[in-house]
């Protein structure tokens, strides 16, 4: 960069890339024709890429591999995991030409992640049975499985989601009953303040923190009245600065918007979080408000509470907007995960209706008043709720959904197949395929009444391939017995929408005036 030098070699597929501390060599990581990482390479600068050496493959398909250097830059890890397992091996990054060794070979269900600091690996794992993980310590010199010592002990109602390793103190981020925490920890007690926010819905997470050696630690808070924000956190005062937030335009006051973290009943007993936000001056609960719910729950992802700022186009206009944290993502720990895969997935179901019938019971809105969405997993579960209690819901909104489970699984040379295996099961096993089957929902639509449904897929999405929405909707067509409409739009996007700014404007627009139109607003 001093020089302005610009070097000749050009890498195709590329995907992570590592720098050794010589600043002539780097690693990197290349992508299949299936969209999976599964090669590692060096390459050293001033020579050929095709004599790079091959430093590893991954054969499994179900894996995936990544490379990524420790903040104390010591260590440069080299990794392969699918959705429960996981191995690494590690490298001094001041020895390039050296070779990666191996922590623990991988063992199935097992996952571990390490960090370092001083003379000591850091490791996130799942080992001994610990599902919710815990953080073991274990020199670098040594530091393989029968070496490893607790640190952080494992808690089974507290997800630890990460650590986040400086040369004074630890960060500790973890989730607890559809909250997200974040303890500043001094190594020797780990002792010292959680993190405290005002909002009762909200999203916080590590934000940009590359030096080792800093005492502030910088973090992303959110929440479904506070825009996006990054604050800088002093570790030794306890300062905290806002270094920016993101712009609303408009008279948009926050005080005038309110959130709620309410817990819904199950049928078998548990309770159901559901993060609600209304404009104070038009929530009535008398079961008026319209009220557009969303909900996921798949693959162990925290549905989070954000901002979003073309939400306050309908909270403006009376509606309430929540989001159902169904068993299936990991709000309440990785059992809620458990209790939400395989051959439990059916409970991601039924966790949205009954989400749906508190929200009645507690008069926030009525059947002719609720909207449902979801998009991707979230669309297989507005599909399946659909074919099941149909009778609940004013309309539905599917994004991209993933609504033909049972043939998709079966198809082996999709992308995403293999590696979903671990989450939906594989229907090539009997015991999967009939589960599969029986909540599918392009497999298990009936000879009933539906409400109105729009449904948007993507041409060029590798994930939910655009065909699935599409025979979706023609079969719901020919078999549902009323009169609504079911309208579906393709466009030439991929998984995550439209890319350009002004076409995902546009598309937010159209799903919004959908939404709109459906609960009888007309300005």
């Amino acid at each position: 960069l001093s020089r302005g030098t610009l070097f000749p070699e050009t890498f195709q597929n590329v995907s992570d890339v590592e720098w050794a501390e010589s600043n002539n060599t780097f690693f990197y990581t290349t992508v299949n024709e299936n969209d999976r990482t599964d090669k590692v390479f060096r390459h050293v600068l001033g020579t050929s890429v095709e004599s790079d050496r091959k430093m590893y493959s991954e054969q499994d398909e179900s894996f995936y591999v990544w490379i990524e250097k420790t903040k104390s830059r010591k260590y440069i890890f080299m990794g392969a995991s699918n959705k429960n397992t996981s191995e690494v091996h590690y490298l001094k990054s001041t020895d390039p030409m050296g070779f990666f060794n191996l922590i623990m070979p991988r063992k199935e269900g097992v996952e571990y992640y390490p960090d370092h600091r001083g003379d000591t690996f850091f490791i996130t794992t799942n080992i001994d049975k610990s599902f919710n993980f815990k953080v073991v310590t274990v020199k670098e010199s040594f530091p393989f499985r029968d070496k490893w010592e607790d640190y952080i002990p494992h808690r089974t109602e507290t997800y630890l989601d990460d650590i986040e390793l400086f040369n004074d103190k630890i960060i500790v981020s973890e989730i607890s009953n559809g909250k997200r925490t974040i303890r500043v920890l001094d190594y020797e007690s780990l002792q010292g303040p959680e993190l405290k926010f005002t909002d009762i819905c909200y999203t916080v997470y590590g934000g940009s923190n590359p030096m080792f050696d800093s005492k502030n630690y910088r973090y992303v808070y959110e929440s479904m009245t506070t825009p996006y924000s990054i604050i800088e956190y002093n570790m030794e005062t306890g300062e905290r600065k806002y270094l920016k937030q993101e712009r609303v335009l408009g008279d948009f006051d926050p005080v005038q918007y309110k959130s709620e973290l309410v817990f819904a009943p199950s049928a078998d007993g548990l309770t159901i979080p559901i993060s609600i936000v209304y404009r104070r001056d038009k929530f009535k609960q008398d079961g008026t408000n319209p009220f557009l719910l969303e909900g996921y729950g798949a693959y162990g992802d925290f549905n989070d509470p954000e901002f979003s700022i073309s939400r306050i186009s309908l909270l403006d206009r009376g509606f309430i907007v929540g989001i159902a944290h169904v068993r299936g993502g990991i709000e309440k720990g990785k059992n809620w995960h458990f209790d939400g895969m395989l051959l439990k997935k059916k409970n991601t179901f039924t966790d949205f209706i009954d989400c749906a019938n508190h929200l009645f019971e507690k008069q926030y809105t009525s059947k002719d008043r609720l909207i449902i969405t979801g998009a991707s997993a979230g669309g297989l579960l507005v599909g399946a709720a659909l074919n099941e209690r149909p009778d609940l819901f004013k309309a539905a909104v599917l994004e991209v959904p993933f609504l033909d489970v049972v043939n998709t699984m079966l198809d082996s040379t999709l992308s995403a197949t293999v590696s979903e295996y671990d989450e939906w099961g594989n229907p090539n096993e009997k015991e999967y395929f009939d589960y599969i089957r029986s909540y599918c929902p392009y497999q298990n639509i009936k000879a009933q009444d539906y409400p109105e449904i729009l449904v948007t897929a993507g041409f060029n999405d590798p994930r939910v391939n655009y065909w699935e929405p599409l025979k979706w909707v023609a079969k719901l067509r020919e078999i549902k017995t009323d009169k609504n409409q079911v309208i579906i739009k393709t466009s030439m996007s991929g998984h995550g929408g439209s890319s350009g700014r002004y076409d995902y404007y546009r598309e937010t627009a159209m799903k919004y005036a959908y939404i709109l139109h459906q609960a009888g607003i007309k300005e």
